[in-house]
């Protein structure tokens, strides 16, 4: 799928959140790189963006990565697990990035790198039940 695709296909899975904060800068089925705009909604004290944030962030970049990986079919793909890792404060817009590390039919493990400007900020490994939706 394409980076627009996929953008596309957020949309459509969360009518109701303010998707345009991602955007979606790299697509293929190695990898996925996602930029995060921040908010003023998003932050802690200190400017610091929320762990939540950095959650979302990275559960999405898996779940778009899995869609880039088997197509718009696998948007009914479950988080199985999620174990994230606080690196550093994280201050700014923040880029994801997404690489598969282990894949059977029927479930992937994701790390997701996130970093801002100020360099690594965070760490995640994240695992999908991948299901398909039938055409």
């Amino acid at each position: 799928m394409t980076p627009a695709e996929l953008e596309a296909a957020l949309h459509e899975g969360f009518p109701l959140s303010n998707c345009d904060v991602y955007r979606v800068a790299a697509a293929s089925r190695e990898t996925l790189v996602v930029h995060r705009t921040v908010l003023p909604v998003d932050l802690r004290p200190g400017a610091i963006v929320s762990g939540p944030v950095l959650m979302d962030l990275a559960d999405s970049t898996a779940w778009l990565h899995a869609m880039a990986r088997h197509g718009l079919a696998a948007r009914a793909s479950l988080t199985s697990d999620l174990t994230m890792h606080f690196l550093a404060p994280a201050r700014g817009d923040l880029v994801a990035t997404c690489r598969a590390d282990s894949c059977t039919p029927s479930r992937e493990r994701y790390t997701v790198q996130i970093a801002s400007a100020e360099g690594p900020v965070a760490l995640a490994h994240v695992g999908y039940v991948i299901r398909r939706e039938a055409s």
